[in-house]
């Protein structure tokens, strides 16, 4: 049986992906990052204040994230 999660050498769980859908899952990464910041932000444990984390998303938004929802 081949395993669907696997410890990482930095001790974080990883998904196995299908080589055909590594691209695709690398691409989804940037936004899933900077969702997570939007949250974060909202509930208070921001890394970043309010302008550098807007700005980022924005700037990721245009840059990468935009694309896929054309």
């Amino acid at each position: 049986m081949i395993p669907i999660f696997q410890v990482g050498s930095n001790k974080t769980m990883s998904l196995k992906r299908h080589p055909a859908l590594q691209p695709f899952s690398r691409e989804h990464l940037t936004g899933l990052f900077h969702a997570h910041q939007l949250m974060w932000l909202s509930n208070g444990r921001a890394r970043q204040d309010l302008l550098t984390t807007v700005t980022n998303f924005k700037q990721a938004w245009e840059d990468e994230i935009f694309f896929a929802f054309r």
